[in-house]
């Protein structure tokens, strides 16, 4: 299913002209991966460089909503790196507030906070940031409590954070968007088929 989703999000991608990155994080107590889709007029702003692109006050292209379109989260022990709780949101949707472009490049985003599900009693929560331009010191947080209502919340409480995280464009040849679009029509037929 997950390739599914991955093979309808570059289709759609192709289309729109956005551009999709896939991003990584692994601090102690979490790790996971992201993929979010940005205009490509986005990623040829006028200098200085690098720049923040903030949504919607300059949004390079009114139809397409800077998106984090899919987040995957594994809590882990830190002693043994053991998965203790996994969270997958193949279509998550959320609008990015602002994101970091430098060489053509998207390296870093923001968010608003996104509850990610509850573990032991505990719910948690994900922020990305980048910032400031000077360091572009680009961050994925974990909390729990409550968050993003009001900031700052009093039982909003960060857990981990990563130093850094990585993201890579994710470049579909054409012939690789053929066969994923031909896969995508056999997967659906095969699902109607089911269904009767």
């Amino acid at each position: 299913m997950k390739a599914l989703v991955f093979a309808a999000l570059l289709l759609t991608a192709g289309q729109s002209g956005a551009v999709v990155y896939k991003g990584t994080f692994d601090p102690l107590d979490f790790k996971g991966e992201f993929f979010v889709a940005v205009a490509g007029a986005c990623l040829v702003l006028a200098p200085p460089d690098p720049y923040l692109v903030v949504y919607p006050t300059n949004s390079c292209n009114a139809s397409l909503t800077p998106t984090m379109t899919s987040l995957h989260v594994d809590l882990l022990d830190e002693a043994t790196q053991g998965v203790l709780a996994s969270f997958d949101f193949p279509s998550l949707g959320t609008t990015l507030s602002s994101f970091v472009v430098s060489a053509g490049e998207v390296i870093g985003v923001n968010t608003p906070f996104i509850g990610i599900g509850s573990y032991l009693g505990d719910t948690y929560w994900v922020r990305f940031l980048t910032g400031p331009l000077a360091s572009l010191d680009p961050r994925v947080q974990l909390y729990t409590g409550t968050c993003g209502v009001t900031d700052p919340e009093p039982d909003c409480i960060l857990v981990d954070r990563t130093e850094t995280f990585a993201m890579t464009r994710v470049v579909a040849e054409p012939g690789t968007l053929a066969l994923l679009a031909l896969a995508l029509a056999g997967a659906l037929t095969l699902g109607r088929r089911r269904l009767r």
